[in-house]
């Protein structure tokens, strides 16, 4: 995963954690340019790796792949006003190195 900045480039490696399957592992490619960041929380500022932002994830080396963010996400869809046409379409899963699709409609107050 790579973030332009004002220093050029800055990429992060994730990798799956061996020990624990629901761990993440972040490595930072280059640290000399992330040293140079004058605002290192700028770094992925619309991005969250579990939950956490870039820089926390860098910083503690991981993040969890399911995390608290994830179960207050689904109490929220729960208790939602808006209902979701053919529920299970919503996800299509395909090759695991493609992006996820998510197809959904919905009809509610707002829409």
């Amino acid at each position: 995963m790579s973030f332009t900045t004002e220093v050029g480039e800055i990429s992060i490696n994730l990798c799956p954690n061996e020990k624990d399957s629901n761990k993440t592992e972040v490595r930072l490619v280059d640290e000399v340019r992330f040293n140079k960041l004058e605002n290192k929380s700028s770094l992925g500022q619309n991005c969250l790796l579990g939950g956490k932002s870039v820089l926390t994830a860098i910083e503690d080396g991981y993040f969890k792949r399911n995390s608290s963010v994830f179960e207050e996400l689904d109490k929220d869809i729960k208790q939602s006003d808006y209902t979701i046409e053919n529920p299970s379409s919503f996800l299509v899963v395909g090759n695991k190195n493609q992006p996820l699709k998510v197809n959904a409609r919905g009809y509610g107050p707002g829409l």
